[in-house]
């Protein structure tokens, strides 16, 4: 990209000779017309280079936000899993140990009151 120096020249010669500066005041900047459709040329790839590298931040965002989120979702859900897994020590002990021995001539099931409400014996 070639940078290209603007110097004030006068419209009118006439005008430059007056006092008080009004020269300056009617001065225009002359630039070449190569130079700015090279200038603009550069700035129009710039520019889509730019929108090229926003639209694959938006893109690669989106992409590491849904992976955060999933793992997230897996995260939660092993620790919930541990949670809720039953103890294994709990399952290796044997049934019987566990169980107890009623002996009785007669059972008598009672409600929370305390009235009977079934029995059952042997004869």
């Amino acid at each position: 990209m070639a940078i290209e120096a603007i110097e004030d020249q006068p419209l009118n010669p006439a005008v430059a000779s007056r006092p008080n500066g009004e020269a300056l005041a009617e001065a225009t900047p002359t630039v070449s017309v190569a130079s700015s459709a090279v200038l603009v040329t550069d700035l129009v790839e710039r520019i889509e280079e730019l929108e090229r590298q926003q639209h694959q931040l938006k893109r690669d965002s989106l992409l590491i936000a849904g992976l955060t989120t999933i793992a997230a979702a897996l995260a939660i859900a092993t620790m919930l899993q541990k949670q809720y897994e039953p103890r294994m020590e709990i399952q290796a002990q044997p049934i019987a140990a566990n169980r107890r021995v009623v002996a009785a001539q007669a059972f008598l099931l009672t409600d929370t009151q305390g009235h009977p409400r079934a029995k059952l014996t042997f004869e």
